[in-house]
C-alpha cells in the first residue's frame, strides 16, 4: 500500500535561538526534513533572566519577526506547526505573556515544556538516529543542561535537567561557574556513571564538533562522530584555554559569542568526562526536534495520515523514526 505523507514544522524557542524545520511525515511513521527548509535566527531570548527574570526585550522583538515568518511559510506550505518553548519561555516571568502574545496574534499555540520533558524528547531524538543507543544523552542549550539514560534505543527513567546552560554560565565569574558545575553534577544518580557512550547535543557542543572537523580538514559527518575521552580531553583543554577571539583565528567560527560559548562548554564538558568516565564521547545531530516529530507530531498527525493512505500515490519512505 502507497504510505501518505502530510508536511509539518517543528518550531523550537530555546533561550539563544528560535528555529523551524520543515518536514514531511509519512502513515509509516518515518519522516524526512525538506530541502532547504530549516531556519534559525539568535535571538537571545534568555539572555536578560539571570538579572531581571524577564525575557530580554531585544529578543523578544527578533522573535515576534522570526515567528510571524514561520508562521507565513508553514501556511505557504500547508504544513501544521507544532511550536515547543523551554528554558527561557519556562523561566522568565513574562514567559506565558508572550506564548499568550502569540498566540493572538498568529493563532501560534506554543508547547512550554519541562525540563526533565526535554530531556526525555532530547534523549528520543538521539534513539531515532541512533537505533541502539546505550550511554547518556547530554544536551545543552542556552538555558539549560538535559540529561538521560538511554539503553537499546530506548529512554530511561532518571532525567536531570541542570540551570548550566551556556547563557547561565556566561553570566557567572569562573569560580562560581566551576562551583555551580561540581554542585549540579554531583547530584546525578549512580547509574549515570561509566556508561558506555557520552552523546554530546546541541549548538555549542556540535560547534566544538565542526570545529574538530575543520582543523583537521576533514569533511566527516558530524552525526556519529566520535573520540576517545583521552583525545577528546586534550581538545577541550585548547578550546578552554584560548580567547573567543583565538578559537575564532583558529577554529573559522564566524560569531564571537558562539566563540565565547564554545570555552564555557569546554569547561562543563570536562567535568561530565570527569565525573561520568564515558568510554567513547559521540555527536548526535538527532535531538529534540527529532523527538518532538516522535513524541507529539507522529501521533497527532497519524489518524489524519491513515485516511489518506487509501488514496495516496506512491512515496518514498521517510529517513527519521520514532
Amino acid at each position: 500500500m502507497a504510505l501518505a505523507k502530510l508536511p509539518c514544522c517543528v518550531v523550537d524557542i530555546g533561550s539563544n535561538s528560535v528555529r523551524a524545520v520543515f518536514y514531511d511525515v509519512y502513515s509509516d511513521g518515518t519522516w524526512r526534513a525538506l530541502p532547504k527548509e530549516e531556519y534559525k535566527t539568535l535571538c537571545k531570548l534568555g539572555a536578560d533572566i539571570q538579572k531581571t527574570g524577564k525575557l530580554s526585550v531585544e529578543g523578544k522583538d527578533k522573535a515576534r519577526a522570526v515567528l510571524a515568518e514561520f508562521v507565513k511559510r508553514a501556511e505557504e506550505l500547508g504544513a501544521r506547526i507544532y511550536a515547543v518553548g523551554t528554558a527561557a519561555l519556562r523561566d522568565a516571568t513574562d514567559g506565558a505573556e508572550f506564548c499568550a502574545e502569540m498566540k493572538q496574534k498568529h493563532g501560534l499555540e506554543i508547547n512550554v515544556i519541562d525540563g526533565d520533558t526535554e530531556a526525555r524528547l532530547s534523549a528520543l531524538g538521539v534513539c531515532s538516529g541512533f537505533k541502539k543507543a546505550d550511554g547518556i544523552v547530554a544536551d545543552q542549550g542556552g538555558g539549560s543542561l538535559d540529561m538521560a539514560r538511554v539503553k537499546d534505543g530506548h529512554v530511561k527513567e532518571n532525567t536531570y535537567s541542570f540551570q548550566l546552560g551556556n547563557l547561565r554560565l556566561k553570566a557567572m565569574g569562573d569560580g562560581e561557574r566551576a562551583r555551580q558545575i561540581g554542585e549540579e553534577l554531583d547530584t546525578l544518580d549512580y547509574r549515570y556513571i561509566d556508561p558506555e557512550n557520552l552523546y554530546i547535543v546541541g549548538g555549542t557542543f556540535r560547534a566544538i564538533g565542526r570545529a574538530c572537523l575543520a582543523q583537521r580538514d576533514n569533511k566527516e559527518d558530524l552525526h556519529g562522530l566520535s573520540f576517545s575521552p583521552e583525545k577528546f580531553m586534550k581538545l577541550l583543554d585548547d578550546f578552554a584555554g584560548k580567547t573567543p577571539e583565538q578559537i575564532m583565528k583558529e577554529y573559522g567560527i564566524k560569531v564571537h559569542d558562539r566563540a565565547e560559548q564554545m570555552r564555557y562548554a569546554s569547561e562543563l564538558l570536562q567535568v561530565m568526562i570527569d565525573d561520568l568516565q564515558p568510554k567513547q564521547i559521540v555527536f548526535s545531530r538527532t535531538g529534540l526536534r527529532e523527538g518532538i516529530l516522535a513524541d507529539r507530531v507522529v501521533p497527532m498527525l497519524m489518524p489524519e495520515l491513515k485516511a489518506l493512505e487509501q488514496n495516496a500515490p506512491g512515496q518514498k519512505k521517510g529517513l527519521g523514526s520514532p
